[in-house]
């Protein structure tokens, strides 16, 4: 029973609260940087990167790589995509053939797809950064070694 309930309280966790810090903390910083651009132009001059169609295909896109990276640590490594309770066996098959780092890339993506959707400067070029950065510590420093 103590597995199954620190199982729950790492997913809800990592799923329900850590997001919603993030998008507080982006949100938050956006009055302190109110001349920080959200993105660039093309040469049409029309936004780049701060529209709807793009922050919604990075969700998609993010939460498509996560999804098939938990379903190949449930299906190929016989365990949950929780670093603190790893999968038994390392995956190498699915997206894992693919991308090394599937859930970190995708999260990152989601993340930054969010900031666009709500236009959110500071979101986009602090905490995204901040995340990917983390991510990588993350993968380097603990997951690694294992």
């Amino acid at each position: 029973m103590g597995s199954a309930l620190g199982k729950l309280c790492y997913g809800i966790l990592f799923v329900v609260l850590v997001p919603l810090f993030i998008g507080f903390w982006g949100q938050t910083l956006d009055p302190h940087f109110p001349y920080l651009p959200l993105m660039g132009t093309d040469a049409v001059g029309s936004d780049a990167v701060g529209s709807d169609a793009v922050g919604w295909s990075l969700m998609l896109m993010g939460f498509l790589s996560m999804a098939s990276a938990w379903w190949a640590l449930y299906l190929y490594g016989k365990g949950l995509p929780m670093n603190a309770y790893p999968p038994k066996q390392l995956v190498q098959r699915g997206i894992y053939s693919v991308l090394p780092h599937p859930i970190y890339v995708g999260f990152t993506g989601m993340v930054a797809g969010y900031f666009i959707l709500t236009k959110s400067a500071a979101g986009l070029w602090f905490v995204v950064p901040c995340i990917a950065l983390g991510s990588a510590a993350l993968v380097l420093g603990y997951e690694r070694h294992d």
